[in-house]
């Protein structure tokens, strides 16, 4: 069964190594050769073999990271961008990260993470 689980194109990406791990160990390869096969660690492959023979093809999928969810979309980043790069705030010759947060309705530091995510400087400009 894992081995169809690998072959299936519509798997989302968390899923496909370790499915990769117990395809190779159904196949009755140890933990070191599928640590070898796959470019992992024995102790990954340990885990995935020990995740999928206590859940099954449910254990195969990865865990949820710590931290909370985004709280701002993708379309108020791709603002934050546009008016960096396309605009300049009223009497001002560049962006401050206060006339930015005003502006775009995003706080300071979320600005600030977005500016250097982007590689973005208003006052270099």
């Amino acid at each position: 069964m894992a081995t169809i689980v690998v072959a299936a194109s519509y798997i989302r990406s968390g899923y496909r190594p370790s499915s990769a791990h117990c395809s190779g160990c159904v196949h009755g390869l140890n933990n070191i050769e599928v640590a070898d096969e796959t470019g992992t660690s024995k102790q990954t492959v340990s885990k995935w073999r020990r995740r999928f023979a206590a859940q099954r093809i449910d254990g195969l999928y990865d865990e949820p990271r710590p931290g909370g969810p985004r709280t701002i979309s993708d379309a108020q980043v791709e603002d934050v961008i546009v008016r960096t790069l396309e605009s300049k705030p009223v009497n001002a010759t560049h962006w401050s990260l206060r006339e930015m947060s005003r502006s775009s309705g995003v706080s300071m530091t979320s600005v600030q993470r977005i500016w250097r995510a982007f590689g973005l400087q208003p006052h270099r400009a």
